[in-house]
């Protein structure tokens, strides 16, 4: 989702030019992983992954990735950058896998899933080219089918982004507090049907943590880092598993230190660290693919095969991966057709 390459080594550069350490891949590959496994054990008999401490094991995953995305626009971007390139870039991260993946899950939805978009205002499907359908979905007639609600609030949060970095960057203090207060005031409020901790507060706030580790460069303080480990295993027991709390951040904030350690030796071993940049390289498109390809497992392989919860489980993660993978491809093929396009645009002229 950010513009990390996927080159080995230990570091990775950024549009910027900056480097950046591979850690992040390691915290988004976790991340990845953690929400197909929730997924898939929401809708088992075996729910093995479905919480630690009473905290839902997708509610670390997406925050985890809200905080990640934060640290990494701020360490690619900084506050000031040209906006039109900036929103390119954006859309480029989002949208050509989108597109790609909408259109390729389309039949199964009709097929398998019983959608049926013949009554629906042809207008609506504004919501889908903005990929806002999934948070939207409950409170207005879209054409949703993948994305969920979290494609909608990476949207929200890249446009807010700019404004956002330069609020931190030039007044911090006021900037904690006012989110801070305004967390505290809307963190029991649902948006659009959808509940409370991923209304535009509770997803703002999460995200901009991560843009205050990367300010502070929380990436340096190891033995932080290491506390970290400890004070997560032990903290969701203490701040309950009230999801739309401001205090439920805190197991949060301790377990992405946590990771981000523990990713400066699991990235180490060449081959480990390959496959966990390539599962970290489509993560984005894991995200998107994730729930259509454990509901085509459910409804189509399922009653022809009585296997084992845990083979499912396998064969889930590796048909998500390769089904990310397959989108990543042509998501490349697609940018690449939308960048020489606006790069002629903007020869034209010139060549004239």
């Amino acid at each position: 989702m950010q513009e990390i390459t996927k080159e080995g080594g230990a570091v990775l550069s950024g549009a910027s030019g900056k480097k950046i350490s591979t850690e992040y891949n390691f915290i988004r590959c976790v991340a990845a992983v953690a929400v197909v496994l929730f997924h898939f054990s929401s809708g088992s008999e075996n729910t093995w992954f479905m919480s630690y401490g009473g905290i839902p094991l997708g509610w670390y995953a997406v925050n985890l990735f809200l905080v990640l995305s934060g640290s990494l626009l701020y360490k690619n971007y900084g506050s000031r950058f040209p906006l039109k390139k900036y929103f390119f870039k954006r859309w480029l991260s989002l949208y050509p896998s989108f597109y790609i993946a909408y259109i390729l899950i389309l039949p199964f939805a009709v097929l398998y899933q019983g959608s049926d978009f013949t009554d629906h205002n042809p207008l609506a499907f504004i919501f889908t080219l903005a990929g806002v359908d999934g948070y939207l979905a409950n409170a207005f007639e879209t054409f949703y089918i993948v994305g969920e609600w979290y494609l909608g609030g990476m949207v929200f949060l890249y446009v807010i982004y700019p404004l956002l970095a330069k609020c931190i960057d030039k007044a911090p203090l006021i900037a904690a507090a006012a989110l801070v207060g305004l967390k505290l005031i809307f963190q029991y409020s649902e948006c659009l049907g959808n509940p409370a901790w991923y209304n535009p507060v509770s997803l703002a706030f999460s995200f901009s943590l991560g843009i205050y580790f990367a300010k502070y460069k929380a990436d340096r303080f190891t033995k932080v880092q290491v506390a970290s480990i400890f004070i997560f295993l032990i903290s969701p027991y203490i701040v309950g598993n009230d999801l739309a709390s401001i205090f439920l951040y805190l197991p949060c904030v301790f377990l992405y230190l946590a990771l981000y350690f523990v990713g400066k030796y699991a990235m180490r071993p060449k081959r480990l660290g390959a496959a966990l940049n390539a599962v970290s390289g489509v993560s984005y498109e894991i995200f998107l693919v994730q729930h259509a390809v454990i509901r085509f497992v459910r409804k189509v392989l399922y009653p022809r095969a009585a296997l084992p919860d845990i083979v499912w489980l396998f064969a889930v993660l590796l048909a998500t991966f390769a089904a990310a993978a397959a989108i990543k491809f042509l998501s490349k093929k697609l940018s690449g057709l939308a960048v020489k396009a606006v790069q002629k645009l903007r020869s034209g002229p010139a060549a004239q």
